[in-house]
Order: structure tokens, then sequence, then C-alpha cells
């Protein structure tokens, strides 16, 4: 019996089985079909890494040229290590990329996009996510005003003055937002 394992083993490990999930995954992120390769930067933002895939992740965002996956990669990057850096250089980007944070066009099934959620929960804390928020809500044609609408009544609930304050400060009616806050 250990005889025949061996050899399942062997045939697995010439025969290119002994990939993982990770690597499987993670080699969808070069695909040339943008739903694909959205919904593996998803995907591998929901997965456990180790450090030695982190770093591998890190060399390929720094190599990166493509803008829209240099965005994909700080997301993955700023989700799953919580480095101060990646959630900083995440925002930042996030504003111009507005429309893939409005919509979820991916082969992922989810009612919005995961990487709004993710600028969503920042926005909490980050008063240049929260403004982000705000960019996406005022252009509701091309976005999914109830995942936006969600974040924004999260900033509402836990603090009222900043929501207040930056909305103004971005020249919104806040009567408008609150609104549509609700509508939803």
């Amino acid at each position: 019996m250990n005889y025949k394992l061996y050899w399942f083993f062997s045939v697995c490990l010439l025969s290119g089985c002994s990939n993982t999930l990770l690597d499987d995954v993670y080699k969808h992120t070069n695909s040339t079909d943008s739903k694909e390769m959205y919904a593996a930067f998803i995907i591998l933002s929901n997965m456990e890494l180790n450090d030695v895939s982190i770093v591998r992740i890190e060399q390929d965002y720094r190599a990166e040229s493509d803008l829209v996956k240099r965005y994909l990669f700080e997301f993955v990057l700023a989700k799953r290590t919580q480095e101060e850096s990646y959630i900083v250089s995440f925002i930042d980007s996030s504003k111009s990329n507005l429309p893939l944070l409005a919509r979820n066009d991916s082969n992922w099934i989810s009612l919005g996009s995961p990487v709004l959620k993710l600028l969503s929960i920042y926005s909490t804390t980050s008063d240049e996510a929260l403004s982000i928020l705000f960019l996406l809500i005022m252009d509701t044609n091309n976005a999914s005003p109830g995942a936006i609408s969600s974040g924004l009544r999260r900033v509402h609930k836990v603090d009222p003055a900043r929501f207040s304050r930056i909305a103004e400060s971005m020249g919104l009616n806040l009567k408008e937002v609150l609104m549509l806050m609700v509508d939803e």
C-alpha cells in the first residue's frame, strides 16, 4: 500500500497536482478576461496568505504597470495585511478607480463591489475614504446606491458631526444626502 501511495504522490508532483489553491487562484490575476481577473483578486483577498505569499504579492504589486491591476493588488494587500501604507495607497488610488468601485464587474456573485465594501469600512476613520463615497453617491448612474448608502449610514451612525462636516466641505446638500440614505 505504501508503494502505491508513493507512486501516486510522485505522479501528482510531476503532473502539477502539487499546485495549491492559492497558486491556482493567483494565476488568474493575470487573465486577459477582466471579469475573471477581478474575481481572482476578490478571492485572493479572502484567502489566508502566509508570509511567502504576501512577499510574492508585494513584489508583483511593485512591478505592476497596469493601474487597475495595481489598484487590485492594493486592495488585496490592504485587506490581508492591514498595513497603514497599503491602506493609504488603496484609499488614494480609489479616487481614480471610481468605475471599478461603483460596480461589481466580476465573476464574483455579490450585491455590491467587495472593493467598495472595504473602502466603506475605511471610511469610518478616513476622511479621504468618506469623500470618495460621497463622490460615488453623487453619480449613482454608474453605482450601486444601496451599497454606497450602507457605507454612508455606517459612518453617519458612528460620527454624525464628521459626516456632516465632510459632506458640507464637498459642497453637498446634507439633507439630500440623508434622504438618499433613507430611500435605500
